[in-house]
């Protein structure tokens, strides 16, 4: 991979962030068909954990693991006990997005999480003016999720996260804060409908002489999902949008075979993606698999976690 980005830098600092997005194409595999390129947050966009990864990230309503604190914060109402998730998606080109969530109920009507998202790529080939190598440097963007989940009424549950974000290129650093709100209504007893206002407010501040910012573009989503056969099987389908790219469309189906082993299908766009689940006693392991538009390979995701029995808050009886 290379990018004039160490003389893009010092002489351009108003296309940092274009330039930034640029290294190797990143955008394209975090937005898949979407068509991410050049917009902030690309990251953020991409989708965490293995079990949404290989239900075509249609996660929005089913959100009821760790998992939540990134895709609907009021699903952390729908997490029994103590639960916690570290997760890692492999990308071809070497690069690498993880994620650490930790949730847990605080009274019978609210519970709190806390999830950690880091991407990371290295060893990125700088190139000054006259197309001669410079030294080599990283690209990496993190964000801390603060969530908080509480029942409203009966069959209607809301959260909100509050985000705060990290990024450095070369030597340069951003820093910035966001906030996503989120919905989960239960219609009827098998039925959830999710809603989520991602990046309500999201912005990154660079560190460069002209001190450049950026704003994240109101990222909506909406979903509905249904169990049937004792929970044993769950569909969803989902639709994401914002101002600034083309709509999300994704497709999840769930099957756990005596609730031990889960086996998962799914489409995100224009790609087939696919998953399997275990769980043992109170671990879980989780594996993901999609297609990689930037090179061979696929991208994977894995996930372990475990989860300790404690108060189940419902959203229903």
């Amino acid at each position: 991979m290379v990018l004039c980005a160490k003389w893009a830098i010092r002489k351009l600092p108003l296309r940092l962030f274009i330039i930034a997005f640029g290294v190797g194409g990143l955008q394209p595999v975090f937005g898949g068909d979407k068509g991410d390129g050049g917009y902030a947050g690309g990251f953020l966009r991409f989708g965490v954990g293995a079990r949404a990864l290989g239900m075509g990230n249609a996660f929005v309503a089913v959100a009821d693991d760790p998992t939540s604190c990134y895709w609907n914060p009021a699903g952390l109402t729908r997490v029994g006990g103590i639960g916690f998730t570290t997760s890692t998606i492999l990308m071809s080109l070497g690069r690498r997005l993880d994620y650490i969530g930790l949730v847990r109920p605080i009274t019978h009507l609210r519970a709190i999480g806390v999830g950690f998202v880091n991407f990371g790529l290295g060893d990125i080939e700088g190139r000054d003016q006259y197309g001669l190598p410079t030294q080599k440097f990283s690209f990496r963007e993190s964000a801390l999720l603060v969530s908080y989940g509480f029942i409203l009424r009966e069959g209607l549950g809301v959260g909100l996260t509050g985000k705060l974000l990290n990024s450095s290129l070369a030597n340069y650093r951003a820093y910035g804060a966001g906030v996503d709100v989120g919905l989960l209504w239960k219609p009827i007893t098998s039925a959830t409908v999710g809603v989520v206002a991602q990046d309500v407010y999201t912005y990154l501040k660079w560190d460069t002489p002209a001190s450049h910012g950026e704003r994240f573009p109101i990222h909506f989503k909406v979903a509905f999902s249904n169990a049937v056969l004792d929970s044993a099987l769950q569909f969803s389908i989902a639709y994401d949008k914002n101002i600034e790219q083309a709509p999300g469309r994704h497709l999840g189906i769930e099957y756990w075979f005596q609730k031990t082993i889960g086996f998962r299908i799914g489409r995100e766009g224009n790609d087939t993606v696919f998953g399997l689940g275990i769980i043992y006693r109170t671990f879980h392991f989780d594996y993901g698999f999609r297609p990689d538009s930037m090179g061979e390979g696929g991208v994977h995701a894995l996930d372990v976690g475990f989860r300790l029995p404690g108060r189940l808050i419902r959203l229903s009886p």
